[in-house]
């Protein structure tokens, strides 16, 4: 979020906004604006004078706002042009991952802005091969053990771990499948950490860019103060409006992924036809990954893995069920 310091402008990569504060900030700033702006109409006594100020005024005010809003309408446009160039230089397979992000961050990749529910399966496994907790099957039978002294590295995978926790009988086993009997309802804040961890690492972005459109709309209410700085109500509420509808459009619009995080997509796809080439994760059960460690885990999120996913995967909130299910539509047409 823009930070003004002086006549300095700092601006640093981060995350929106929550939803109600956005929301709060749009309504009482345009709430204030509506009902101030009346007493803004009359501009001057009706003078020569005052007309000639009015109108270099607003010149003054259009030369401020006007190339605000034609660069940010270029770099939004320049953005979306990168994002489909055709990523070169990625060989077709890659036999060993390309990065150390966690499977949550990977799924984001994956699903280019939308992580589905394998995420938090690949979470799962990616607990167990760091002895965070059990994973045994016996038969069909699947049982997950939370050690004590697990805590999770992310926000995500303390919610994982909790979740884990709640749905364990009174011996501290989780017994499944599903080792998730209810729809979790911490589903949404584990989706939010996992593209807030993509967006800090530069690999993912609101399509709507929230700083930028903060920026114009801050030059905007610099622009109109010109003609409105003594109308105080109209002024601040120019300013709240332009910090929370922003952030309210960058939420709605979802996430895509940057220049870079299409490019690094492009190599975990290409580790992904490798493992399927290998075919060594795709008929292999969750407690596989004491063997196969991180290539089961990632499998699991880049859909060449799907019997060790589904029994892994929480159930959702029916309104976010079709988003879960986007990605893993993508991939799993059979188990091969």
């Amino acid at each position: 979020m823009p930070k003004v310091t002086g006549i300095n402008i700092t601006v640093s990569r981060g995350t929106p906004l929550a939803w109600p504060v956005a929301l709060l900030f749009t309504i009482v700033g345009l709430g204030m604006m509506v009902f101030g702006w009346p007493v803004v109409i009359p501009m001057g006594d009706g003078g020569v004078g005052d007309t000639i100020a009015d109108i270099i005024m607003l010149g003054v005010a259009l030369a401020i706002t006007v190339p605000a809003w034609v660069i940010f309408l270029l770099v939004v446009i320049r953005g979306f042009q990168k994002r489909r160039r055709v990523v070169v230089d990625v060989p077709g397979e890659l036999a060993e991952p390309p990065s150390d992000h966690d499977p949550a961050v990977v799924a984001v990749l994956h699903g280019e802005g939308k992580p589905g529910r394998t995420a938090v399966a690949g979470t799962v496994l990616d607990l167990a091969h760091r002895n965070q907790l059990e994973v045994e099957e016996y038969g069909d039978r699947l049982v997950v053990r939370v050690r004590e002294h697990a805590e999770g590295a992310t926000e995500g995978e303390k919610l994982v771990i909790g979740g884990l926790r709640e749905n364990a009988e009174p011996n501290g086993d989780v017994v499944g499948p599903p080792v998730f009997q209810d729809k979790a309802r911490w589903w949404r804040a584990f989706r939010r950490d996992a593209r807030q961890r993509a967006t800090v690492a530069g690999l993912a972005q609101p399509v709507i860019p929230y700083i930028g459109l903060t920026l114009v709309l801050i030059f905007t209410a610099v622009g109109l103060s010109l003609m409105l700085f003594d109308h105080i109500l109209v002024f601040i509420g120019l300013i709240l409006f332009a910090n929370g509808f922003p952030h309210l459009m960058g939420l709605a619009s979802g996430y895509r992924l940057t220049l870079a995080g299409n490019e690094l997509r492009a190599r975990w796809e290409a580790f992904a036809r490798y493992l399927e080439a290998q075919g060594s994760v795709r008929a292999v059960g969750p407690a596989a990954v004491a063997i196969w460690g991180p290539n089961l885990a990632y499998g699991v999120v880049l859909g060449q893995a799907p019997r060790a996913a589904r029994p892994l995967m929480p159930g959702v909130p029916e309104e976010d069920e079709r988003v879960a299910e986007e990605v893993v539509s993508q991939t799993w047409t059979s188990e091969g």
